[in-house]
């Protein structure tokens, strides 16, 4: 909370800087509850809205979108892959600006990715209107609600408990759908209780050791994305902008230039990033082609 406060502060700056070109206000959740039928209705909602039916795969290029029809600002970090968990991404709504900042972590692993795009459209949805414990289980659920629907997770529960290879058929899953088996094995344990009471049993001391023993095999995120792991800050922003089309970077270099020099000190803050790699950044920045002037018109 003490780095997102800190993060807010200063993205805030960069508000009059962002170009956004949608002048509606974003589609938003009225009332967000917990309750199992409003975050399944929610998120079959979500994938009506996106033109997605309720068992296909959603791909990261379709959750992408979803956060730019949403209005969100996107913002790729190269935070390292000793990171875990919700250190991977963070979500920011500064109200009186009415804009959502979604801020991930490229080093993340991309089997987590639609996860956590999914989990921050969540926060999105609701204007991060459900704080502490209460946000985080709506934004979890909803993320696994999305990924590997209710009619979809009842199917693969019969799958994966009719076989003796098991966790050959939940890593079939996940592959299928884009996701990790975290939120496969999660999604059937919540149709499992609903049948009997008590979930599949899958998750135990070993199923995380060997999850997280397995990390190493997957590609990051900026690997997966952009073909490549070791970049230039160059790179790393011309990707950035290609593949999620933000915005962020180009603010970056108007609010800079208008300080009239590098700041690498604001940039390491507002990307909650070392100091080190903030310097290579902002010097990037200063490279980026200005906006062309133009004269106001003459009445």
């Amino acid at each position: 909370m003490e780095t997102a406060a800190d993060v807010a502060r200063h993205l805030r700056e960069l508000v009059p800087f962002i170009e956004r070109d949608n002048l509606f206000a974003p589609g938003i959740l009225e009332t967000p509850q917990l309750s199992d039928d409003y975050i399944i209705r929610a998120a079959r909602q979500t994938r009506a809205r996106a033109g997605l039916s309720t068992t296909e795969p959603i791909r990261h290029s379709q959750l992408i979108s979803m956060h730019q029809e949403f209005g969100s600002i996107l913002v790729p970090v190269l935070w390292g892959e000793e990171k875990s968990g919700h250190e991977n991404a963070l979500s920011v709504y500064l109200p009186e600006s009415k804009s959502s900042w979604v801020i991930f972590n490229l080093n993340a692993r991309i089997d987590d990715f639609n996860y956590w795009m999914a989990h921050e459209l969540a926060h999105c949805y609701t204007l991060n209107a459900l704080q502490g414990d209460k946000g985080e289980t709506f934004a979890e659920r909803f993320a696994q609600a999305l990924l590997f629907p209710q009619e979809v997770a009842a199917a693969a529960l019969d799958d994966i408990m009719g076989s003796k290879q098991r966790m050959e058929r939940v890593a079939f899953h996940a592959k299928a759908h884009d996701i990790s088996i975290v939120t496969v094995v999660k999604q059937i344990d919540r149709i499992a209780e609903q049948r009997t009471g008590k979930p599949t049993g899958l998750i135990d001391n070993r199923f995380w050791d060997d999850w997280n023993g397995s990390r190493s095999l997957q590609p990051t995120v900026a690997y997966a994305l952009f073909g490549i792991d070791s970049m230039t800050s160059s790179q790393y922003i011309d990707a950035s902008e290609r593949i999620f089309g933000t915005p962020v970077f180009r603010a970056l270099a108007r609010w800079q230039d208008a300080q009239g020099g590098l700041s690498p000190a604001f940039v390491a803050t507002a990307l909650n990033i070392q100091l080190g790699d903030a310097l290579h950044i902002a010097k990037a920045l200063s490279t980026l082609p200005k906006p062309i002037a133009t004269s106001a018109p003459v009445h």
